[in-house]
């Protein structure tokens, strides 16, 4: 994809591509094949392999990718500044050719991340740093969840609230679907 894209990627992105493809094929797909096997395919078995996957993708350093720098994540392509989009798509090109579900993980986790960082009250938010350590580390797995029976999957009519308690946060309201 790189090669036909020339003013769209950078040579950069052109070794992340392959870096990718040689990530799946080597790992991600003949692991991913013998854990869809073995593991149950209940919702414990479901998160067991997207463990595996985040775990996977941080021994990689590809979560790297979701988080900026400055805040511990991988320096992107484009800027150590910021994430690049377009190398997580990279990424998410080789892992959906392998397997959707571990396709799925790294956007999710890209998704979350996105929001932690953009929402962080500055590089001294020990909450925010902690949950995109994970991120990176593949010791956390992110989850959205949007939908709720009024709103929909609008996240401006959104009406579950979140409020501190001690150490902790208690969520208020009903969601439909986690992602």
């Amino acid at each position: 994809a790189t090669v036909e894209l020339p003013f769209f990627f950078d040579p950069a992105h052109a070794e992340l591509a392959e870096q990718a493809r040689q990530f799946v094929v080597r790992g991600i797909k003949p692991d991913e094949d013998r854990l869809m096997k073995l593991a149950p395919s209940d919702a414990k078995g479901r998160v067991e392999r997207a463990r595996w996957v985040a775990q996977q993708l941080a021994a990689g350093r590809f979560l790297g990718l979701c988080v900026p720098a400055r805040l511990g994540g991988r320096a992107s392509v484009a800027s150590p500044e910021r994430t690049d989009a377009r190398a997580q798509c990279l990424v998410r090109e080789a892992l959906a050719w392998a397997t959707g579900p571990a396709e799925g993980v790294f956007a999710v986790q890209c998704l979350v991340a996105h929001v932690l960082a953009a929402t962080a009250a500055g590089p001294d938010d020990a909450f925010a740093r902690g949950l995109l350590a994970g991120i990176v580390d593949g010791s956390a797995l992110g989850a959205l969840a949007v939908t709720e029976a009024e709103a929909g999957s609008d996240p401006a009519g959104v009406q579950c609230a979140a409020r501190r308690d001690g150490e902790h946060y208690v969520l208020e309201g009903h969601k439909t679907y986690v992602s």
